[in-house]
């Protein structure tokens, strides 16, 4: 795919190299209808962290929705018994109301889903597919990893009732160790899991000195499974390019009933909240009765981005073309069209623009010639 990075904005550019990147890795577009059955997405709505949608009643009486999210329909229509990998990747317009305004909008989204058996090599796949998307979009990026399991093991092992497990996962995600000693305190919980919740907190950072911490004050299989996932994860990025892009930390982490296994989120310098998230999500598939599938994906919410791409790529051009009333319409028509021919983006006008950013100008202004001077 030959992408001509002058004459397209940088949204779509950033579009093209992530369909690129998807296709060249073996996944396959995938299409989906523009809205499914309202109840639908009711009952998952915990899955989808907002309950308002766009709601219509078609002509059967039946209340549907414009989608919120695409995994959901891939999910729901995967066929259970499939034998091979099913690599799909997206480029869909979701419908989401927006918490800070109350608005409903419409959200370009890009993601792609691995589904089938996941072992540590297709987790990194999706991983190194993850930073891969985040270098195209800007190379100041860096990508947080948790693991569910971490999480969920620590829960089991907490005797305490669901109200009091949600204070300690939100201590743990807001990284306060002091609030987390006082939940536990309040509630009788013995000091050995107050340390343990503090570990869990102190252990962000590095991922291979991460994970080797994470061993130490594991507790049960399911922690210490998790904290070995986690150290084969770091053992491959320490020999990558990318092993300073790539550190622990549990603001990941998310809704047990759906998710397990590694989470992630992905960051760029200049964009305050995250610009992909993903993660493995077993549990979803249980929950709709498909309990032979794995599955891990990401999604890209270029909602969070396009002020980003607006203001990095701008509105540019490589040359001005000044001309005026004398001007001959051939010789400016045919300046013009010299340089686009050349690959350059060109515009010709009667006066420097304010809100374009330019390279060169000529100056055919008096009837002048090709041989006018430039200016940079």
């Amino acid at each position: 795919m030959n992408i001509q990075s002058e004459i397209l904005k940088k949204a779509d550019i950033v579009s093209l190299k992530l369909r690129q990147l998807y296709e060249q890795s073996g996944y396959v577009k995938y299409r989906m209808n523009q809205f499914e059955e309202y109840g639908f997405y009711l009952e998952n709505k915990n899955f989808l962290g907002n309950g308002s949608y766009i709601t219509f009643t078609d002509k059967g009486g039946r209340l549907m929705a414009l989608k919120p999210d695409v995994t959901l329909s891939i999910v729901k229509n995967v066929k259970n018994d499939v034998k091979d990998s099913q690599r799909l990747y997206y480029v869909e317009n979701i419908y989401r109301m927006i918490k800070k305004d109350g608005e409903y909008r419409e959200i370009s989204q890009t993601g792609l889903e691995f589904i089938g058996e996941i072992d540590i090599i297709k987790t990194v796949e999706v991983l190194m597919l993850a930073i891969k998307s985040l270098e195209i979009i800007d190379k100041s990026f860096v990508l947080t990893v948790s693991h569910m399991g971490i999480i969920s093991g620590l829960m089991e092992s907490i005797d305490a009732d669901y109200t009091v497990k949600e204070k300690i996962l939100d201590c743990i995600k807001r990284k306060s160790p002091h609030d987390a000693a006082r939940v536990c305190e309040e509630n009788g919980i013995d000091e050995a899991t107050q340390k343990r919740i503090e570990g869990i907190i102190a252990a962000g950072g590095k991922l291979g000195g991460a994970a080797k911490a994470l061993k130490e004050i594991s507790c049960n299989d399911e922690m210490l499974g998790a904290a070995e996932e986690l150290a084969m994860v770091a053992e491959f990025f320490e020999n990558s390019e990318y092993k300073e892009r790539v550190v622990l930390d549990f603001d990941t982490i998310s809704d047990t009933q759906y998710y397990n296994g590694i989470m992630f989120c992905g960051y760029i310098e200049g964009v305050a909240a995250s610009a992909l998230v993903g993660g493995r999500y077993d549990n979803l598939l249980k929950k709709m009765g498909k309990e032979n599938l794995q599955a891990m994906g990401f999604a890209i919410n270029f909602y969070e981005l396009d002020r980003f791409l607006k203001e990095n790529g701008g509105n540019s051009v490589d040359t001005v073309i000044l001309y005026d009333d004398k001007s001959a319409a051939f010789e400016v028509m045919k300046a013009v069209e010299n340089r686009r021919n050349s690959g350059l983006k060109v515009i010709a006008e009667k006066a420097l623009p304010e809100n374009v950013k330019y390279e060169t100008v000529i100056d055919l202004r008096g009837n002048k010639g090709e041989g006018a001077k430039e200016n940079a």
